[in-house]
């Protein structure tokens, strides 16, 4: 056999290699040039397949594969506490001061000083029988913790030699003579294999909690004394991402962090704690994920804000920018045409990066809340009959408090003298437990003349707001206005206004100014407001209804907004836009 196995395919954090020497499942390798941490996890006659628990980036078929002929092992004794580790044992804090913020790959060193002296006190003595698990001595590793040194598992026998004294991991503290004459030399230092289950007498239910002082934890991830805990924060969650990275929704709506924490911030309930806020959200989001190179929903019920010391700013070639820490890691593409991901810090100008360009969601036709519009009012008789009735009852059962509204003001919507406000109708529905109704019929806060307002996107309400964001805009509160030259497509535009919202408008013509078309309807005032799309050519924006909706209604929207303000010249498509 060869000295070391050869590598024949990467894929991600999957490495499958040949000709191992005395490859076993479960033992260590080491991968590459640059010797990264792996593990056996699966074997098929000369090939092993090796989970590799570092950023195999850059690593290439043909490289050596180098086994340990151990398993995959964590070190037990006086000098745990107190270290942070990651998940295969390294200290990251001595990783730090070696080679800085970041963890090279490769890097290794030992997980427990070896150095440093321990108090080691003996709890037996010389001729004393002992077996797997009985303690030979403690040492008080903290102020509040004391650290049992045990007779390791498979060794019993009698103590030959034993002290007391200070000690360092590796030195021998006690010498155990078993029942064939063979001599242990027991050290406070084992080393454990981390699929073994370590043997017990007795599993004590852990009972009261550790107040760790850290509010994230005590709050939602609490750990009890004795237990163990898992703080989750996958890659791709966005906890290392600027404000101005742009995130897609479930649901097709585009944010930036910073306004999906501010609708967060506003709609759930928030902890602060120095730098750091945790926004509890009810319903949870809906996302999406990658997921073995498959784009997935998933869903996050909570939002968290920090602070950092570092961006890696990264700007494609086809103009998509994000910020994230260096440590955050992007769908990179290799030689192969595979998807891996990679570490931002270790992202090269010509790098190839996997980005969404489109994703479909169950939004054919994204719809539009109806009770944003609080204070427009139903003009429906059914809608006008039902509030009348549960106010009735309220009435009757001298409740109306419970819908904040005075006995007075009930009865003119109870004998209909006045229209109810969908603020109010959603009250009285809710308090009935209802379904809440959908208006067809809208009015003003007077008797204004009557708007249907759409529930959802059609190609219709694309090209009538991609006409209005070219040129339209917000006159008065109750008044917006569509200016052109074009007499067709002031004909247009009043067409569909009257297809869509049902509503009529009037022709606005003065001397030395473009002819237009008003509309005084306050609805349709607060429609535009309510949708984001913006009341002035600074505020312009392509409303979110628009951006989740199918490829029929973005199209509409982009011929009513080349149709307003558009060119074409020469093969080239202009769209004019502050």
């Amino acid at each position: 056999m060869a000295e070391v196995g050869r590598i024949v395919k990467i894929a991600g954090p999957l490495v499958v290699a040949e000709n191992i020497p005395g490859a076993r499942m479960y033992d260590v390798v080491r991968v590459g040039k640059e010797k990264l941490i792996g593990e056996i996890l699966e074997i098929r006659e000369n090939r092993a397949s090796i989970q590799v628990y570092e950023e195999t980036g850059g690593l290439k078929p043909g490289e050596p594969v180098e086994s340990t002929y151990r398993p995959l092992s964590v070190e037990l004794g006086p000098g745990v506490l107190g270290n942070i580790y990651d998940g295969i044992q390294r200290p990251l804090d001595l990783i730090r001061a070696k080679a800085g913020d970041f963890v090279s790959r490769g890097i290794t060193l030992e997980a427990i000083d070896r150095k440093k002296e321990w108090d080691f006190k003996a709890k037996v003595k010389e001729g004393d029988e002992v077996s797997a698990g009985d303690i030979l001595g403690v040492v008080q590793e903290t102020e509040i913790i004391e650290h049992r040194v045990m007779v390791p598992f498979g060794i019993s026998g009698k103590i030959e030699k034993i002290h007391s004294g200070r000690a360092r991991v590796e030195d021998t503290i006690a010498i155990i003579r078993d029942g064939e004459g063979k001599r242990w030399n027991i050290s406070m230092l084992q080393t454990w294999p981390v699929r073994k289950m370590r043997p017990y007498q007795r599993q004590l239910e852990p009972k009261e909690p550790l107040i760790t002082g850290q509010r994230v934890i005590d709050t939602f991830f609490p750990v009890a004394k004795g237990g163990t805990a898992c703080i989750p924060g996958p890659f791709g969650s966005g906890k290392c991402v600027s404000g101005k990275t742009p995130v897609i929704l479930g649901d097709g709506t585009l944010f930036t962090m910073e306004e999906l924490y501010r609708k967060c911030l506003k709609e759930g309930k928030a902890k602060t704690n120095g730098l750091e806020t945790i926004i509890e959200i009810n319903p949870s989001l809906s996302l999406f994920s990658m997921n073995t190179n498959k784009l997935e929903g998933s869903k996050s019920s909570i939002f968290y804000k920090g602070k950092t010391d570092s961006f890696i700013g990264i700007r494609t070639r086809s103009g998509r920018l994000v910020e994230v820490t260096p440590s955050h890691k992007l769908f990179s593409i290799n030689e192969a045409g595979e998807i891996i991901q990679t570490k931002a810090e270790n992202l090269r100008v010509g790098d190839f990066i996997a980005a969404v360009r489109k994703i479909e969601t169950k939004n054919k036709k994204a719809k539009f809340d109806l009770y944003e519009l609080r204070e427009a009012r139903a003009a429906d008789t059914s809608i006008r009959e039902g509030v009348s009735q549960i106010l009735r009852n309220l009435r009757k059962k001298r409740k109306l408090s419970l819908v904040g509204i005075s006995k007075v003001n009930a009865e003119s919507f109870i004998y209909k003298r006045n229209l109810p406000p969908l603020s109010l109708v959603e009250k009285v529905y809710s308090q009935a437990k209802l379904s809440l109704p959908l208006p067809k019929q809208i009015r003003g806060a007077r008797w204004s003349q009557t708007i249907h307002i759409p529930s959802q996107a059609s190609p219709e309400l694309g090209e009538i707001l991609g006409l209005f964001m070219a040129e339209g805009y917000i006159r008065t509160k109750d008044t917006a206005v569509f200016t052109n030259g074009d007499d067709e497509l002031l004909k247009r535009f009043t067409q569909l206004t009257s297809s869509v919202f049902g509503i009529k408008t009037k022709k606005e013509k003065q001397k030395g100014r473009t002819p237009g078309i008003i509309i005084h309807n306050k609805v349709f005032v607060d429609f535009i407001k309510a949708i984001d799309s913006g009341g002035s050519s600074s505020e312009k924006q392509i409303p979110p209804l628009i951006l989740r909706s199918s490829d029929g209604i973005l199209s509409a929207f982009l011929k009513g907004h080349y149709l307003g303000d558009g060119s074409f010249s020469q093969g080239e498509i202009e769209l004019s836009t502050a």
